[in-house]
């Protein structure tokens, strides 16, 4: 009895110790869902480039055309075009550029868009007005001693190839993903996952971001690499669910910052083989063509479900073996795999979506994008 109060002790001691490491794992495997009703569907993109992004909102798809600066909606029921907006131009509704253009994930009929100056633009499609709310202030000129817990160290996050998301606050403020500036760090780039944020607070009037916040997970601290620190994000009312790109784990918030526990499960196949590094973009290529990495995820409220998809061992125009898995509550209920170049974008009446993330191209000239859909059901 003696040596068991000695044991319970030191146990309770050593888990003291560590309880600060050692994050609350939540959710085990079990696969009692599947994929079912898988669809395709070619859209033509005749007199498109398709340079930009896509997005599903109601019975549209969306293709944000960056060259000719135009947003043309696609029905999902027969791909036939059924309405643009927006055009390229200095005018009224008019965008000189923009690098990312999407809704806000919780206000759909506002959408905003940001050029590569970072110059701020919302579009209310009800009233079919674009307004110009002047170019994102992170404080860059105001830089002095790195602090990482100042905005003039953060730019917004980038690899839109894979969606960038923002959500609407209030009138006031806007959550944007952001990404330390890896130009102004120099020496301090060891600093950067340890110390460094994920969210900023972007004030709607001011365009100033005012705050940063959020955390960067340990694999970052242990496996650097200053390419794949991208990452997806959605909500839950006020539980925040953050995928890093190349971390299995999801991470799980209590808005802003409280990290109450992680969920997830490494996809099948998934290499994770990257290079180790604080050099910018080394061995960026070869990384980007071998290793495999998170490509979206997003929490359907009208199911309960939360999607991710993975490329299991990189992204190059011959190959891009794509993965689905899906969660109910912490547990993982579906593992599959998807067409190639795969990449989920939304849920509409019964059926969830998503766009080989490369086009199509004929040898005829013509282009055509391919939209899925699929049902997920009980096994």
């Amino acid at each position: 009895m003696k040596h068991k109060i000695v044991y319970m002790i030191v146990l309770l001691v050593l888990m003291a110790c560590h309880s600060s490491d050692n994050t609350e794992h939540r959710g085990k495997k079990m696969q009692t869902m599947r994929v079912t009703n898988l669809d395709s569907l070619w859209i033509s993109g005749d007199s498109l480039t398709g340079e930009g992004n896509f997005f599903i909102l109601d019975s549209c798809l969306y293709l944000a055309d960056r060259r000719v600066g135009t947003i043309c909606g696609f029905s999902l029921e027969d791909g036939h075009l059924v309405s643009k907006e927006l055009r390229k131009g200095n005018g009224r509704n008019e965008l000189p550029s923009f690098m990312y253009f999407y809704p806000f994930r919780n206000k759909p009929n506002l959408w905003w868009a940001v050029d590569g100056s970072y110059v701020f633009y919302t579009y209310d499609r009800v009233k079919k007005e674009l307004k110009n709310h002047g170019r994102m202030n992170f404080g860059w000129n105001e830089r002095g001693n790195v602090d990482f817990d100042s905005p003039s160290w953060y730019g917004l996050m980038e690899m839109s190839d894979f969606g960038v998301s923002f959500t609407y606050l209030n009138d006031s403020s806007y959550l944007i993903p952001v990404n330390v500036m890896h130009r102004y760090i120099g020496n301090h780039a060891s600093d950067q996952f340890r110390k460094g944020h994920i969210f900023g607070k972007l004030n709607s009037r001011t365009m100033s971001v005012e705050r940063v916040f959020g955390r960067i997970p340990d694999i970052y601290h242990n496996r650097p690499t200053t390419f794949f620190d991208f990452f997806h994000y959605d909500m839950k009312g006020d539980t925040v669910y953050v995928s890093h790109a190349i971390d299995s784990l999801i991470y799980v918030y209590k808005y802003p910052e409280t990290l109450l526990y992680t969920m997830g499960y490494e996809g099948t196949g998934v290499k994770r083989e990257y290079t180790e590094t604080y050099e910018l973009m080394a061995n960026y290529r070869s990384d980007v063509e071998t290793v495999g990495m998170n490509t979206s995820m997003s929490y359907v409220p009208e199911t309960g479900l939360l999607l991710r998809t993975m490329l299991t061992n990189g992204f190059t125009y011959e190959e891009g073996k794509t993965i689905l898995q899906v969660y109910k509550d912490e547990d993982l209920v579906l593992e599959t795999s998807m067409p190639d170049y795969f990449q989920y974008l939304g849920y509409y009446n019964g059926k969830y979506y998503g766009i080989r993330h490369i086009s199509l191209d004929m040898e005829d000239g013509q282009m055509f994008f391919v939209l899925y859909s699929f049902r997920i059901t009980r096994k």
